[in-house]
């Protein structure tokens, strides 16, 4: 099966789409339902359900959009109509270039719905929200961290990138300081003896690198923001009074600019321990 030029499009436009070619260990979230992608009925089709189930995992480890694979769909409903359509006269893939190539085009026919859909585009913006608000707190020796994954808005393509368009929590390009101060407080209740937090968003935008970080010490009293786009330095508000979520504006433009130190080490950074 050639990979065609049209898939390879597609995967390209999908910023952040990943293709795998190895079994994945089986990790998953289910999370939204949807009722307009669903699995057709195919006579033709020779595949048993375990066989269904293992070819769903590699698309599902296969689809990655906007640097999140939490975010893929992890739903036969929505996930085995691109499986079934990208077989070959129905039959399993055998392991190697046949197995490789029905990767790419089922991973390519879900990032597309993903994409370009107005169902699809809305299945993705719900999952957003739904990972926005449950955010994945750790803690690391004295530091929490605090990520809260891709903010939540009208997710849309813009210059052939997929990108938040629009969101009330985002003022001129940048998290409003009110989200910052909750995602905050939220770690300081789960661990209240830790001395840093550092809470992790992902803003996607054409003109920008997605990723932004916001560290709170308790001992600096002090808010600082990092992200990729500034190589060299980073911002830092006054001191806080040991009130994170007081600050009313955190627009890097009102705040200090300090040298860059040290980049911090985001949640997606920290080496997985063996199991």
């Amino acid at each position: 099966m050639r990979r065609s030029l049209s898939s390879i499009a597609i995967c390209a436009l999908a910023f952040g789409c990943k293709i795998s070619k190895h079994k994945p260990e089986g990790e998953g979230e289910p999370q939204t339902k949807d009722t307009a992608m669903t699995t057709p009925s195919l006579p033709g089709t020779t595949l048993t359900p375990e066989q269904l189930a293992d070819l769903r995992a590699y698309v599902i480890a296969g689809s990655t959009l906007l640097g999140r694979p939490e975010l893929t769909p992890t739903d036969p409903a929505v996930v085995d109509r691109c499986v079934i359509e990208s077989l070959v006269d129905g039959r399993y893939p055998a392991i190697g270039k046949e197995r490789d190539d029905f990767v790419y085009n089922a991973s390519s026919c879900l990032i597309s719905w993903l994409s370009y859909k107005e169902d699809g585009l809305a299945y993705l913006s719900k999952r957003i929200e739904e990972r926005y608000a449950h955010p994945v707190i750790a803690r690391d020796g004295d530091l929490v961290r605090i990520d809260a994954g891709v903010v939540p808005g009208k997710v849309g393509l813009h210059k052939a990138m997929l990108q938040i368009l629009r969101s009330p929590l985002i003022e001129q390009g940048e998290l409003i300081a009110s989200e910052v101060g909750r995602l905050l407080s939220l770690g300081m209740t789960q661990h209240p003896g830790a001395r840093t937090y550092q809470v992790e968003v992902d803003i996607p935008a054409t003109w920008k690198k997605p990723a932004w970080t916001y560290r709170f010490d308790r001992a600096e009293d002090t808010i600082r923001i990092y992200t990729d786009n500034w190589t060299d330095k980073f911002y830092v508000t006054g001191k806080l009074a040991g009130k994170p979520d007081s600050v009313t504006s955190l627009y890097h433009t009102s705040l200090t600019e300090q040298p860059l130190d040290q980049r911090p080490i985001r949640s997606t950074e920290v080496p997985k321990k063996p199991r």
